[in-house]
C-alpha cells in the first residue's frame, strides 16, 4: 500500500500549466461540490476508502492530484507506466486519442 509521503504532490512542483498562477495558489477556503457517480464509483470510492482507513474526501482529493500530475507530465511527452511484480511495464491510458 502507498503512503500518504509517497504520493506524489502536484503542488510540490511548479505551476501546472493547466492552472494559473493564482490558481496554483494553496486554497484557503474550501468549496463544497456536488459529484455525480454511478454506484458502481461509489463502491470502488469506498472500497479504496476502508482499505486505506482514509475518508472519501481524501481519496478524490487524491485522485484528482495525481490526476493533475499524470496530464502535466503527458503534455510535457511523458508516459505513466506501472512495474509488475515480475518487472514488466504496462502503460496505464484513459485516453485513447494521446
Amino acid at each position: 500500500m502507498i503512503t500518504a509521503d509517497e504520493y506524489v504532490r502536484p503542488e510540490a512542483d511548479a505551476p501546472a500549466p493547466l492552472e494559473t498562477k493564482e490558481e496554483a495558489k494553496p486554497a484557503s477556503k474550501v468549496v463544497k461540490v456536488n459529484v455525480e457517480l454511478t454506484e458502481g464509483q461509489i463502491r470502488r470510492l469506498r472500497s479504496l476508502s476502508d482499505f486505506e482507513g482514509k475518508s472519501c474526501n481524501t481519496i478524490i482529493q487524491r485522485a484528482i492530484y495525481l490526476h493533475e500530475y499524470v496530464v502535466r507530465e503527458q503534455m510535457k511527452g511523458g508516459k505513466l507506466l506501472v512495474e509488475k511484480p515480475d518487472g514488466s511495464l504496462r502503460r496505464v491510458a484513459w485516453d485513447e486519442d494521446k
